[in-house]
């Protein structure tokens, strides 16, 4: 049994990474959200152009950036990273995702509102960086966070109910990832609640700032 809750663990350490959460972000909000994003104004080709700049900025530059560094020994692990690792990709990332939201931002306002959340994922990342100068707090659960806290800001500021059964997941997924983080010793409990605390600050208040 234990040995099986190990598996998952890990299993769900990778899959809900910090890197990969902003795309997870964007096919939810593609499906659930389309209103407020302007999704349905585009046309295919756009569609598919958008989607191959958001899948190489937000997940194939950063894992690309990760295997780099792993392969010049300036990092050692992806999922239990030293404070010194994690201040390097989180510098280095916020520098990619910053670089996504300007791009977007200059491209009309129909594109805005996804720079405006990457402009939140760098909002999140500085916290992380800043808050890794006192302690090690849970880059999973801070991610997985903001989006809900888009999400919740989103469901209640549009009133888009289709995302009321996408909160409840995410806060599920939000509880079992942080247990899973407890189980495998990554995190202690304050670093995995202030995880929380900040990924549904910043996922809250810079919606209600951006949006």
């Amino acid at each position: 049994m234990k040995e099986s809750f190990l598996g998952i663990s890990k299993t769900l350490a990778y899959v809900f990474h910090p890197i990969f959460i902003p795309l997870h972000s964007i096919v939810l909000f593609y499906f659930f959200s389309p209103e407020p994003f302007f999704f349905t104004y585009f046309d295919p080709k756009l569609r598919w152009a958008l989607a191959l700049v958001i899948i190489l900025y937000s997940c194939i530059f950063p894992l690309l950036l990760v295997f780099v560094l792993r392969k010049m020994g300036q990092i050692s692990s992806i999922v239990n990273m030293s404070v010194t690792d994690r201040n390097k990709l989180l510098v280095l990332i916020s520098g990619i995702y910053a670089a996504l939201a300007y791009f977007l931002y200059t491209k009309g306002n129909l594109l805005r509102p996804l720079s405006f959340v990457f402009m939140i994922y760098v909002v999140n990342l500085l916290g992380n960086l800043v808050a890794n100068f006192f302690m090690k707090i849970s880059l999973h659960i801070s991610a997985i966070s903001c989006v809900l806290g888009i999400s919740f800001y989103l469901m209640s500021f549009y009133g888009i109910y289709s995302l009321r059964n996408i909160v409840l997941v995410l806060i599920f997924l939000a509880g079992l990832l942080g247990s899973t983080r407890l189980f495998l010793n990554a995190h202690k409990p304050k670093e995995v609640y202030l995880a929380y605390f900040w990924g549904l600050f910043s996922g809250i208040y810079s919606a209600f700032i951006l949006f």
